[in-house]
This record gives structure tokens, C-alpha cells and sequence, in this order.
């Protein structure tokens, strides 16, 4: 009721509502002057007058009600005892008091006229200001649309990033310019390689033999990544992956072993799946590397040193469906896996190297 009578009160329409009522007690007021009028419509000039009196009345206690809890505060205002004093004025008598209440009355209008453009005024500036905030608001709309299309964009160049580069590095590259080169005294290399892959791209279309590798290599990712493993490029149908780097950890050997094995797994359901018969050949080796970003664009994260040389060498030099590895590593995994000594092999560069296969988990 109380938020009523203050909406009431400053409405346009209620202004208006008030001005025409005192207009009509005004003109009312002039024609009792006239006595042929007042004898022949008195009965209309009093059933106007105390209709417009009435309406002073409701129209006043409204804005004094608009002031609850504390309705007393309407009476501070002189403008509002001002009003209560001409409305008051109204109920004297017409007849003894006319020029009085006839003075009243203009006074009420010249009032209500004030009040009317006060009134007008804060109605437009309501507009104003209304206008301005839907304008503010949209344009708020439109920048948080733009935040959430940048932070997906965001996310987006994020992902890319991480499935190139390994999260740690991507990190250091975003603070810095510079070569990013890393050196870990003992880490595991491994690289796999499908046999006869080159012979089988030439049976079948080109979109056929990518999709196959894909599914292939897609199966070797999520191991690493179950393994902890990283995986570091492809060559052609070759896989390159590393454990130990850039988190270094203990087990770093026995991880890359683990995953090794389950390749050949995932490589025999793959088979089933597809009806082929592909076979991979996989070479081990564990040691010191250097590990790093270098250049400008088209950033790789990438391997160097004698330890990835001779892990490539395991894989060139070993027998397809078996995972080879210098004995001196082997040593370090015979404690959890099986292996099968296999003797001295030619390595370009190293000459003879003593090498086992890595054959499956110890029961």
C-alpha cells in the first residue's frame, strides 16, 4: 500500500488528475457568481464542487501516506504545509469566503503546476537514465560475450599447445624467449616402429593407410599417457616416446617397459579388429639426455644425445615382434621382467653391443 501511494504520488497522470480537479473547483467557484447560473445548475456546481473536494482529500492523504512509517515528515516540508493549508482552505464556505478560496485555488494550481513539471521532469530523467542502463547493460552483454568467446579461444590455444608441447615446457616457453635445454642423467628412450608398413601403404589408398596409423598410434598415446610416459613425435610409422622427462622419477624404466609390452597387445586387437597382420619392432635404452625447444616457430619438443642413438639403434637392428635393449639396461629390469639374453649385435658406430629382448612381466 505504503510503495503504491509512492508510485501514485509521482505519477504524471496523478499530476494531471489533480490539476483538472482544482480547475474545475476554480470554475466552479466563478460561476456561483453568477446568480441566474447558480439558480438554474446548483445542484451540478455542488455535486462538481464536492467531487473535487473529495479528490483534494484522497490526493493528499496519499502523499501523506507515501511518508509512512513516519507520515509526520510530510509536514516538514513548507511546500507541503503550503498544500495542506490550500486544501484546507477549500472547505470554507463559498459564499461568505469566494475571493478567499478562489485565491486558494490558483494558488493550488499554480502549485500543482510546479509540482506537474517537477514531476515531468524526473519522468524523463527516469527515461534518460533507464535508456542509459539498458544501453550499459547490453554493452556489458556484449563484452562478456566477448570474455567467454576469448577464454574459449583461450582453452582452445591451450589444448593445442599441451598436445604438442609437454605442459612444463609449454609453460616456460609462454614466460621466455630463449632455448629452452634441459639435462636428465638417466632416462628411458624407446622407439617403435611398424614392420612393412611401407609395403602395405602401397595396397591401399592413402586416406585408408593414414587412418590405420592413426588408430595405431591413438592406442600407443593412451598409454603413455596411462603410463606417465611422454610421448615425444612420429616419424613416418614410427613412435618416439621417453619416461623420466620433464618430471623425472625413479621408475621411469620400468614404466617404459610396462608400456612396451601393452603395445604389443593393443597391435594384436588391432589386428582382430581390422584383419590385418602388422607387427612392430621396438628398442629400448636408458641414459643421459638433453631435452628441449629450439628455433623459432613450429616449436617441437625434442631429444638429443648417445642414449637416443642407441635406443634408435635397438629398434633398427631388432626382430619384428620382440622389444630389444642393451644388456646393461635389461640388467636394471630383471628384477620385474622376463628377459631373453640374445647376444652381441653390429651397431653403426658402436660397434658389437650385447642386447636381451624384453619378454613379458615376471609371475
Amino acid at each position: 500500500m505504503i510503495e503504491w501511494c509512492r508510485r501514485v504520488r509521482e505519477s504524471i497522470g496523478f499530476q494531471n488528475a489533480v490539476v483538472t480537479a482544482i480547475m474545475l473547483s476554480v470554475l466552479v467557484v466563478g460561476l456561483e457568481g453568477y446568480p441566474g447560473l447558480r439558480e438554474r445548475y446548483g445542484q451540478v456546481l455542488i455535486l462538481v464542487e464536492n467531487l473535487a473536494l473529495g479528490f483534494f482529500v484522497v490526493e493528499l492523504l496519499i502523499r501523506i501516506t507515501a511518508f509512512a512509517p513516519r507520515p509526520w515528515r510530510f509536514f516538514k516540508s513548507p511546500w507541503n504545509v503550503f498544500d495542506f493549508v490550500i486544501v484546507a482552505a477549500c472547505f470554507l464556505p463559498s459564499s461568505q469566503f469566494a475571493v478567499v478560496l478562489r485565491m486558494a485555488r490558483i494558488l493550488r494550481v499554480m502549485r500543482l503546476g510546479t509540482t506537474r513539471q517537477q514531476a515531468e521532469i524526473r519522468h524523463l530523467k527516469h527515461v534518460e537514465l533507464s535508456a542509459a542502463y539498458r544501453k550499459l547493460d547490453d554493452a556489458y552483454g556484449r563484452l562478456e560475450d566477448a570474455y567467454r568467446q576469448l577464454d574459449a579461444e583461450k582453452a582452445r590455444s591451450e589444448r593445442l599447445l599441451l598436445n604438442i608441447l609437454p605442459q612444463l615446457i609449454a609453460q616456460r616457453l609462454k614466460t621466455r624467449q630463449d632455448i629452452i635445454a634441459d639435462s636428465f642423467p638417466d632416462v628411458s628412450v624407446m622407439f617403435a616402429d611398424i614392420v612393412g608398413f611401407t609395403r602395405m601403404s602401397g595396397e591401399v589408398s592413402a586416406e585408408t593407410m593414414v587412418a590405420r596409423l592413426d588408430k595405431v598410434f591413438s592406442r600407443f598415446d593412451r598409454l603413455a599417457e596411462h603410463y606417465g610416459v611422454e610421448k615425444i613425435k612420429t616419424i613416418g610409422d614410427a613412435y618416439m616416446a621417453v619416461s623420466g622427462v620433464p618430471r623425472p622419477r625413479d621408475d621411469h624404466l620400468q614404466a617404459l617397459a610396462r608400456m612396451a609390452l601393452d603395445m604389443y597387445r593393443e597391435l594384436d586387437s588391432f589386428n582382430g579388429e581390422e584383419g590385418l597382420e602388422l607387427a612392430i619392432r621396438v628398442g629400448i635404452h636408458a641414459g643421459p639426455v638433453v631435452a628441449g625447444v629450439i628455433g623459432k616457430r613450429k616449436f617441437i619438443y625434442d631429444l638429443w644425445g648417445d642414449t637416443v642413438n642407441i635406443a634408435s639403434r635397438m629398434e633398427s637392428t631388432g626382430v619384428p615382434g620382440r622389444i630389444q635393449l642393451p644388456a646393461a639396461t635389461a640388467a636394471r629390469l630383471d628384477a620385474d621382467f622376463r628377459l631373453e639374453p640374445r647376444g652381441p649385435v653390429a651397431v653403426k658406430g658402436k660397434g658389437e653391443i650385447t642386447t636381451c629382448f624384453l619378454v613379458a612381466y615376471r609371475e
